[in-house]
C-alpha cells in the first residue's frame, strides 16, 4: 500500500500507530500524479486503468485523509457539535432528499447545481431537526443516548 513509507506519529493516550499519516511526504508527491491519471483516463491503455485507477484512488484518499489530519487535528467545538448530531443526520438526510428532490427538479438550473443544492438543503435540515431534538430531553435520550444532568 503507498501509505507504508509515510512517518506516523502515535496518538495521544495510546501506544497505536494512526492509519492517517501526519505531513505525509508520499501523498504530495503522488497527488498530481494520481490526479492525472483520473483526468487522463482516455490516453492510459484499457488494461491498465482499473489499476492505474485504483491505486490514484488509494493516493487521493491518502492526501485527503492526511490533509485533513493535519488542518482538523485536535478539539474543536463544531466537530463535537457535528458528531453528537451525525446519527440524526443520517437518520433524516435520506427522507430530506426523498422531499426534496421533485421541488429541486423544477428549478431551472443545470444538474450540478441542483445537485449541490439538494446537498447542502438535505444537512442544513436535518441538522435543524437535530437542533430541534436537542432542546426535548427524551427526544435527546431517544436520538443519541444523551440523559439529562441531574441538578443537586
Amino acid at each position: 500500500m503507498p501509505g507504508g513509507p509515510l512517518p506516523m506519529r502515535p496518538m495521544a493516550g495510546s501506544g497505536a500507530t494512526p492509519i492517517v499519516p501526519k505531513n505525509g511526504r508520499f501523498s504530495g508527491i503522488t497527488t498530481p500524479g494520481a490526479t492525472s491519471v483520473v483526468f487522463a483516463a482516455r490516453s492510459i491503455p484499457l488494461a491498465w486503468r482499473p489499476v492505474l485507477t485504483g491505486v490514484a484512488a488509494i493516493c487521493l484518499t491518502q492526501a485527503s485523509l492526511g490533509a485533513l489530519a493535519h488542518f482538523i487535528d485536535g478539539e474543536r467545538r463544531w466537530v463535537k457539535a457535528l458528531v453528537s448530531a451525525s446519527f440524526v443526520i443520517y437518520l433524516f438526510h435520506e427522507p430530506l432528499i426523498v422531499l426534496a428532490t421533485p421541488w429541486m427538479d423544477l428549478l431551472p438550473i443545470p444538474i450540478w447545481p441542483r445537485f449541490m443544492l439538494l446537498c447542502v438543503a438535505a444537512f442544513l435540515g436535518s441538522y435543524g431537526i437535530w437542533k430541534l431534538i436537542r432542546l426535548s430531553p427524551a427526544l435527546r435520550y431517544l436520538f443519541n443516548g444523551e440523559r439529562a444532568k441531574r441538578r443537586v
